[in-house]
């Protein structure tokens, strides 16, 4: 499915930037706050949902920027501010595939960003994951999320909902239960990231592809 649905970015990149966004949960939302405060102020009111229906999903969505919040959707999290200008409504965000295509569309656009900047490879890697994360080549790396997207490299992925999942890639069926839940900080805060190098093939963004 991945590699259908974001065919640009490999796999297992992919997989290692949605567990690390959504823990795969295709109906997650994350409130990032009222979207006229800068992030300084913004960033202790972060919180998480995780719906049991594309249903319930949508409504708090609709919900959340009716009262001008900022919000990333569904699996790769797609924030409602890059939804005009990739086509999308909020409809479209909560269906997997598309979510995943749009996901795939932006890291590599930060990845096109990034290689201008750094060349091609492993630094310019690091910076998109930074810009996929909050806009900004340094942010997301100097506050824990570049490390913990390398920290997924390798682990299964099932898209999963409440009590319903699908494989994201090779095949591993074993799906957890997840219920809806709301928290005070993204779920990844004082997770501990694995370093690993760029020798290993297959974790890599492709440009133009």
């Amino acid at each position: 499915m991945l590699a259908e649905c974001a065919p640009n970015v490999h796999p297992e990149t992919m997989a290692a930037v949605i567990s690390a966004e959504s823990r795969g949960n295709r109906f997650a939302i994350a409130d990032a706050g009222p979207k006229h405060l800068p992030w300084s102020q913004r960033k202790s009111m972060v919180r998480s949902f995780y719906l049991p229906t594309v249903d319930d999903a949508i409504a708090k969505a609709q919900e959340l920027i009716s009262q001008g919040h900022t919000v990333s959707l569904g699996p790769a999290q797609i924030n409602d501010r890059q939804l005009p200008r990739l086509g999308l409504s909020i409809e479209d965000v909560f269906d997997s595939c598309t979510n995943l295509r749009a996901g795939g569309q932006i890291l590599g656009e930060c990845y096109s960003r990034a290689s201008k900047l750094h060349g091609p490879g492993h630094r310019a890697l690091r910076a998109a994951l930074s810009c996929y994360n909050s806009g900004d080549m340094a942010r997301g790396e100097k506050e824990g999320y570049v490390d913990l997207v390398y920290s997924q490299r390798g682990k299964d992925l099932v898209l999963r909902t409440s009590g319903k999942a699908m494989s994201a890639n090779t095949g591993n069926k074993a799906a957890g239960r997840q219920t809806m839940a709301a928290s005070n900080q993204p779920w990844w805060k004082g997770a501990k990231p694995r370093a690993f190098t760029m020798s290993s093939q297959g974790f890599s963004v492709g440009v133009g592809e």
